[in-house]
């Protein structure tokens, strides 16, 4: 495996929002650093690139100035950083997924600013939807149940956080 890797893609986790940081360290954030070493150890010129695939919860709490002020900080509203935060007070409070996905994010810094050639990304997202077997969003997601009810009542609540759908075309 390490002879031939190229890329690495880390998007595996435990989506439960009512457990603590305890649940995630041995498996989850455990396994970043597995990965990173992995990717360390490679035997080509390069190492692989690792990608992980992380959560705006683990920086929702952030109250800086937008980084593209012309799409946030509207109406008292911030944008999630598109860049390393270092206090864990940035992720959702009490929350163990969220603090996870947080301490992840760091260990993957820490590796590359320390200079060991690690060549990776972190990439916070909100929500995906599509199944592997339908294409189907659940139908018990927060976006979905939200669409859904918009549709039914033909009103959309003024009051709610911007949401962007991006559709992605194969």
């Amino acid at each position: 495996l390490r002879d031939n890797l190229t890329l690495i893609v880390h998007s595996a986790w435990l989506l439960k929002f009512n457990v603590g940081l305890d649940a995630y360290i041995d498996t989850h954030v455990a396994g970043v650093r597995h990965l990173i070493d992995l990717a360390l150890s490679s035997r080509q010129n390069r190492p692989p690139r690792f990608f992980f695939l992380s959560s705006i919860a683990g920086a929702i709490e952030y109250k800086g100035p937008a980084e593209e002020p012309w799409i946030g900080d509207r109406s008292g509203q911030y944008l999630v950083p598109e860049y390393p935060v270092d206090d864990i007070a940035m992720a959702i409070k009490d929350q163990g997924y969220g603090q996870s996905k947080f301490v992840s994010e760091r260990i993957i810094c820490n590796a590359v600013e320390a200079g060991t050639g690690l060549r990776a990304t972190v990439s916070r997202v909100g929500q995906l939807t599509g199944m592997s077997t339908n294409g189907e969003w659940s139908k018990h997601e927060y976006g979905a149940i939200l669409l859904r009810t918009i549709l039914l009542l033909g009103v959309c609540p003024t009051d709610i956080p911007v949401l962007y759908v991006i559709f992605f075309l194969f």
